[in-house]
């Protein structure tokens, strides 16, 4: 037989395991959906953040929970055997879905770590194909609820805001916490051959958890200033927090 002392880390082990065990909310999309609804879909959850968040929440088993976000929701938290390995493959697609996507960098608003954009141009809700009707706010259609101001937030996971304006001029914001891929480096790029040449300037904004710490921008583009842009943004990234507000504040 155990000692008490065994006994007491064995039941902290178990809740420790339950505390950390993931869940995946899943809403139905239909016209029904309510807003809130909508911004938890495909969110990841601990059981903890659950029981802190839902305080309806009904469990039908062990595995399949109802948060009763409102009367009459139809929404499931179902358990997952292991958090997804990509963690903001969800959220991603989620934004291809509500917004769809385009090759035309004139309505993008946003490209995702796969190199892929967001389409902005609101086109399929009547806007004008070709340029960017929507404002980049609007992501926050699809994140999670109380994550923050939204654009910050999709930064964060690892989205660049993106801008192709009218005469060809580019502006980006990236967050150098966010781990920056290769196929957006190459989208950047392609936006770059596609405008360079044409007396336009590509301005940026790098972010550090919700506050600009350098902005620059340069003039009549051309791929070198993607290798620039990548370089600002890999030193940046290779600082801690107080590295970065002393060379870029003076603090």
């Amino acid at each position: 037989m155990g000692s008490p002392q065994e006994a007491v880390q064995i039941v902290n082990a178990v809740i420790i395991s339950e505390a950390m065990q993931f869940f995946r909310y899943y809403a139905i999309m239909d016209d029904r959906t309510c807003q809130q609804c909508n911004r938890y879909d495909m969110s990841h959850m601990t059981r903890t953040e659950i029981q802190g968040t839902f305080p309806y929440l009904e469990k039908q088993s062990d595995y399949v929970w109802f948060p009763r976000v409102h009367p009459n929701c139809r929404c499931e938290l179902r358990w997952e055997e292991e958090q997804e390995k990509e963690p903001h493959r969800a959220l991603m697609n989620k934004a291809k879905k509500h917004f769809g996507t385009t090759e035309d960098f004139r309505e993008a608003g946003w490209i995702l770590p796969d190199g892929s954009m967001l389409d902005f141009s609101g086109k399929n809700e009547g806007g004008t194909p070709g340029q960017r009707m929507r404002d980049h706010t609007e992501i926050g259609f699809i994140t999670p609820a109380g994550s923050g101001p939204q654009i910050d937030y999709f930064e964060g996971q690892g989205g660049i805001r993106f801008s192709n304006m009218d005469r060809g001029d580019l502006a980006v914001s990236l967050d150098v916490n966010a781990d920056i891929t290769a196929a957006q480096w190459a989208t950047l790029k392609n936006a770059v051959r596609r405008n360079s040449g044409s007396g336009s300037y590509l301005a940026f904004d790098l972010d550090d958890n919700h506050r600009v710490i350098h902005s620059d921008y340069y003039k009549n583009i051309s791929m070198y200033d993607v290798y620039r842009l990548k370089k600002d943004y890999e030193k940046l990234k290779a600082m801690d927090h107080d590295e970065r507000t002393r060379a870029y504040w003076g603090k």
